[in-house]
């Protein structure tokens, strides 16, 4: 719908719709299980979810209660790795090219978040750890995600067209530090694209 043919809002509330129901997925398995049953299932729902909510979640119990420290240590390290597969999934969807390339090297991201995990499992005290994402379903975060999305496929875009593959790694590593899922969707979507190689695709998302 722009003149540079680079925004698509059928692939925006796409985009959308696929974080809330992984996010919703995370928050029902948390619901079911609850995080009574370990830390390790408190990580792992919490990853699919939102690893940041995560961290939010640990960080602000922790401030609360400085005997949790190790066990918020290990979910947040948990739901981090955990990232890495949802990664994975979610840029397969949209390429599956760039998902099958982001296999080897996503894998072993989280696989080397778990066994390090291990050290904050050995001095875990007995203490429960309560998690609290919110909704999953909440208008606010989502319109906040659609609209940096949007600005990221609008700009990585002109970067891909003005600055090459230097540009998108550029905005890759500002934009990681706030939100991967973003990333991931925009550099998958627009390695289908045929001025787009999926290997810049996959190195701008790593």
């Amino acid at each position: 719908v722009d003149p540079f043919n680079t925004l698509n809002p059928f692939l925006i509330w796409l985009s959308i719709v696929l974080v809330l129901s992984i996010s919703f997925a995370g928050y029902i398995a948390m619901k079911i299980f609850g995080t009574g049953r370990g830390l390790a299932l408190t990580g792992l729902f919490g990853g699919l979810a939102s690893s940041t909510g995560v961290a939010i979640s640990m960080a602000e119990n922790v401030r609360r209660n400085k005997r949790i420290l190790y066990p918020a240590a290990f979910a947040v390290i948990i739901a981090s790795s955990t990232m890495f597969l949802r990664m994975i999934v979610v840029s397969s969807i949209f390429n599956f090219e760039v998902g099958l390339r982001l296999l080897l090297p996503m894998f072993i991201f989280a696989f080397t978040g778990y066994l390090l995990s291990l050290k904050s499992w050995k001095k875990i005290l007995k203490e429960k750890t309560v998690l609290s994402i919110g909704s999953p379903l909440s208008l606010k975060p989502a319109l906040k995600f659609g609209i940096l999305f949007t600005i990221i496929l609008f700009v990585s875009n002109l970067a891909k067209n003005y600055f090459g593959p230097t540009g998108l790694y550029l905005i890759a590593l500002i934009a990681g530090l706030v939100e991967v899922d973003a990333i991931t969707i925009s550099y998958s979507s627009l390695a289908l694209s045929q001025a787009s190689s999926s290997l810049v695709a996959v190195n701008g998302i790593l």
